[in-house]
């Protein structure tokens, strides 16, 4: 699983380091094999979740594994014990190139916040991932993928990343200002007039191919997905 650094800096959320990596594979299954960030606190990822410091890159997210139980809601799907933690090792073995050695390519898609999100960094520094990605991936704005919980705090995601919210009550809080959003619900008769269900669902199509996870970019509908425990299952992790 090739990696590549970004760059360090520092996160919004905590003022504590934040590492960006680029991975060009994946074995998601619901995404398909498609080119990666990841961003990643300065200790273990499978670590951080037990000393709290995931905050770092995911926020005040109310699935994070140590308050999703006390939210009433399943925790993040995301396996930090996989990508995340392989990064990590891979990294402390010398192993990461910089992200200037890497050779420019051709991608389909490419998807921002594997784990983290984009709203643990700063504006300026979020513009000079996307564009490190759109120049090593030949892609436009239109083909990367991005999801933020932390919506209400970063307009500037608004054109690029989907708004991730919990009911449809805070669905359109987003609407109201412009947002798409994405959003678990446990039963199909939940998909308002305003969504559809994730064709990953009703189509099999995978993230690469369909890209409407794009924020407002894509001016369909909102996207809804059944809960991800229950419908991703450890295959997906």
């Amino acid at each position: 699983m090739p990696s590549f650094k970004i760059l360090e800096t520092t996160s919004i959320f905590n003022s504590e380091k934040v590492k960006v990596f680029l991975t060009d594979k994946s074995e998601n299954k619901k995404t398909g094999d498609m080119p990666q960030v990841n961003y990643l606190p300065n200790d273990k990822p499978t670590d951080s979740i037990k000393n709290n410091n995931d905050s770092t890159v995911c926020g005040t997210c109310i699935r994070r594994p140590s308050v999703a139980k006390h939210n009433n809601v399943s925790p993040c799907y995301v396996n930090k014990g996989h990508a995340p933690n392989a990064i990590y090792q891979s990294e402390q073995r010398g192993n990461v190139k910089d992200i200037s050695k890497a050779k420019r390519m051709r991608a389909g898609s490419v998807r921002l916040g594997a784990w983290g999100d984009s709203a643990s960094v700063s504006k300026e520094i979020y513009f000079k991932i996307r564009h490190q990605v759109k120049d090593k991936y030949r892609v436009n704005d239109r083909d990367i993928l991005d999801y933020t919980h932390n919506w209400k705090a970063s307009e500037h995601l608004k054109p690029y990343a989907m708004a991730s919210v919990e009911g449809v009550e805070e669905a359109k809080q987003a609407w109201k200002t412009g947002w798409k959003t994405y959003r678990v619900i446990d039963n199909v008769s939940e998909v308002t007039a305003q969504e559809i269900l994730c064709p990953n669902i009703t189509n099999k199509l995978q993230c690469k191919d369909c890209k409407l996870c794009n924020g407002s970019q894509s001016k369909g509908k909102s996207i809804c997905i059944t809960d991800t425990k229950k419908y991703l299952g450890k295959k997906f992790l």
